[in-house]
This record gives C-alpha cells, structure tokens and sequence, in this order.
C-alpha cells in the first residue's frame, strides 16, 4: 500500500493507467508463452505463462469490482459529504473556482476553450455569477511547466466565461496564473486578495474534490466562510449495467482524492 501511494503521489501515475498496462502486459506474456522455442526458451516460456495467468486473474478481479459497483461506493462516499448548494445566500462577497478541469494544449491548438470530464465546474461558475452580479470572482490555475506559450487555466476559463455572457468580467475577476495544486491554488489566491472574517465565499469544484478543497482552505487560514458548491457529480445512476470507461474514471479519481 505504501509503494503504490508513493508511486501515485510521486509520478503521478493514475490507477486506470496502470490498469491498462496490467492488461497490456498480461495479454503480451501469454501470447509470448504461445510462441515456440525459439523465441522463448521453455523453462521462460513457463514463467511468463504463470504470469500472465496471475495477471488475467488480477483483470477479472477488477471485473468483478467493477460488477459490484465498488467504484460507485468509493465515489459517492465522496460526493455525498457535502450538500448541493440550492438556496439563495445572501451578502455573497466572492466566488472561487478551482482549476483543473481545463485542456490547456488543446485550448492552445484550437485558439478556443477546451475543458475535460470536470468541465462542468465552469458552467456551475457561470450560472453562479449571473445569480450573484456584484461577487467578485477568482479563477485559480496555472501552466504545467510555467511554459509561457501556453495559456493558464484561469486564463482559459475567462474566456469561456466571456462566450457565456457572465457580465462585468473585467471588473469582478481576479486571475491566478501560478498555482498547479489544489494546495497552491489557495494561497496564491490568498496573495491577490484580502479576506476578511465578515465575507462570504462559494467555492466551486468538483463533488469528489470538494471534501478535500474545503480542508485545504481550512488548514490554510482562509478569512470568511467558505459556501460549497460542488457539481459535476459522476455517481447516482441507477443503471446496473458495467461500464468499464465510468469504472476507471471514478477509481482514479476515488483513488486520488483518497491517497
């Protein structure tokens, strides 16, 4: 357990990668143990063949996981901590967005905005700041690498923003260019803003990442009370059917927000 949370956290490997890879690698020794001697000599040939039969076996483990929705627990255990946010609230000071749902080569190489599974962070900030005209609004998110021929995340969503026709932008938002963590996220907005104990903040990020956003903020000394309001749930389907593409999505991000 501790060399895969280290293999995760240091190289950022996802669990749906190394799952892909598992199968690639079982399928490519079986086929190997198929073949004659000349390519593998029989005393390999019978390793490879165990090994691959071990890792089938590890594939129809995920399989059966997959069956019993163990991905959708893992994932609504998440989601289901912190409310939706229905209500009006009054006195709303700010609203933050925090980055990581934007496509960044993608943005570039289309000369448009280009979002990911998350996307839906943006659309969620854009009906927010029509509700609340006057809130400030702080997008968070750098470039991978500082490259500066990139645009920055909050840069990306700024002008998405712009195509959905939230108004006075110029005037309400605050751009956060330097952050690549959740972590860093919050106190690089905490240098480009002053809070204080009476302001009122929504955070907006994904339901999965809303538990540990809101410690982030917490353990950080953020000033004023912060409002969540999570979207982009991926759990609540009563569909029983298996879809593998959905299990690897919320294993990774169930795995990820765990570690």
């Amino acid at each position: 357990d501790l060399m895969w949370s280290v293999l995760v956290w240091k190289h950022k490997i996802c669990p749906s990668y190394l799952f892909y890879s598992i199968n690639v690698i079982a399928l490519a020794l079986v086929l190997c143990s198929m073949t004659s001697d000349r390519i593998l000599r029989k005393q390999n040939r019978k390793k490879a063949k165990k090994l691959g039969l071990c890792l089938f076996t590890l594939q129809a483990f995920i399989l059966l996981t997959a069956y019993f929705q163990v991905d959708q627990h893992l994932m609504a255990s998440l989601e289901s901590r912190i409310p939706r946010l229905n209500d009006h609230v009054d006195d709303i000071y700010g609203i933050i967005l925090l980055g990581g749902s934007e496509e960044i080569h993608l943005s570039k190489a289309l000369s448009e905005p280009v979002f990911n599974y998350e996307g839906q962070r943006v659309m969620k900030l854009a009906n927010l700041a029509h509700a609340y005209p006057t809130a400030k609004i702080i997008l968070t998110g750098g470039v991978p690498g500082d490259v500066k021929e990139l645009p920055s995340e909050s840069e990306i969503s700024f002008e998405a923003l712009q195509g959905l026709g939230v108004p006075n932008l110029n005037s309400r938002v605050i751009l956060e260019k330097k952050s690549h963590t959740t972590q860093e996220n919050v106190i690089e907005a905490m240098k480009l803003v002053q809070t204080e104990d009476n302001q009122k903040w929504i955070l907006v990020t994904s339901a999965s990442h809303m538990p540990r956003s809101l410690g982030t903020f917490r353990k950080l000394g953020w000033k004023g009370e912060i409002i969540p309001a999570p979207t982009n749930f991926a759990t609540g389907e009563s569909s029983t059917d298996i879809n593998i593409a959905k299990f690897f999505y919320r294993l990774d991000v169930s795995c990820r927000e765990y570690l």
